[in-house]
């Protein structure tokens, strides 16, 4: 998500050979084994990717064998935030007892190595979202940016540095097998979050992964708003009469 003058993460000029900004992760932690709809993050050459795009939508799917994952971004209808449709399918026949991850790059303004010692990033209980703010933008101090899903989190982290750790990649970081207990970014801000999907054989489950931006006045109400049931389903068909 980026703008010319606040940047919410980092703008990549080629998608190809890029570093990613963003990453989402569905991890099997019985037997260690890693899905993703995004093919710069997959370390599975056998993996089919499939990228289409719509009328005000992004759509991302991947077989693994093991597992289908499908992602479908749009924007909110009514709320600045960006809505991504998760659908993950169990294609063995065993219960599948799986981790969603979502994970995003900070910059809050145009220069990351500028900004990030100034961002502050911390779990806010009551929205069950992890928030992070960059108190000393000169124009955008007062925006709060949140990241959450319309499942119970289990985990959050906001240090990029004990997301990924030491040699740690974004397609296979340490918090996989070592989940950092540390919320606060520590002058390497991002926002990741985890939550359960357990999955039956042949199971398909959904879950919606929201990145809002607004002020901190507004933010139960955005939040509230991107994750109500239907939600992403219901931006996806104003955007697309957007087009008519």
């Amino acid at each position: 998500m980026n703008s010319r003058d606040y940047q919410i993460t980092p703008w990549s000029n080629d998608p190809v050979v890029n570093r990613p900004g963003e990453a989402i992760l569905i991890h099997d932690p019985d037997t260690g084994a890693v899905a993703t709809p995004f093919l710069a993050l997959s370390s599975d050459d056998q993996a089919v990717h499939e990228v289409a795009h719509g009328l005000g939508y992004s759509r991302f799917s991947a077989d693994y064998g093991w597992v289908a994952v499908e992602a479908t971004m749009t924007l909110a209808a009514d709320v600045p935030a960006r809505l991504t449709r998760l659908k993950v399918t169990n294609r063995t026949e065993r219960p599948l007892n799986l981790q969603g991850i979502a994970y995003a790059e900070l910059v809050l303004g145009t220069d990351r190595a500028r900004t990030a010692p100034m961002v502050q990033t911390h779990h806010d209980a009551g929205l069950d979202a992890l928030v992070a703010q960059n108190a000393f933008s000169t124009d955008f101090a007062d925006r709060i940016t949140a990241m959450t899903c319309d499942r119970p989190l289990e985990a959050t982290c906001g240090s990029r540095a004990d997301f990924l750790g030491r040699s740690g990649s974004l397609s296979r970081p340490r918090a996989l097998r070592d989940w950092p207990e540390e919320t606060d970014a520590a002058g390497d801000p991002c926002l990741a979050i985890r939550w359960p999907m357990p999955l039956a054989p042949g199971a398909t489950a959904e879950a919606t992964v929201v990145l809002a931006n607004t002020t901190a006045d507004q933010l139960a109400p955005v939040l509230a708003a991107a994750r109500a049931p239907e939600a992403a389903r219901t931006a996806l068909a104003v955007t697309g009469r957007g087009w008519d």
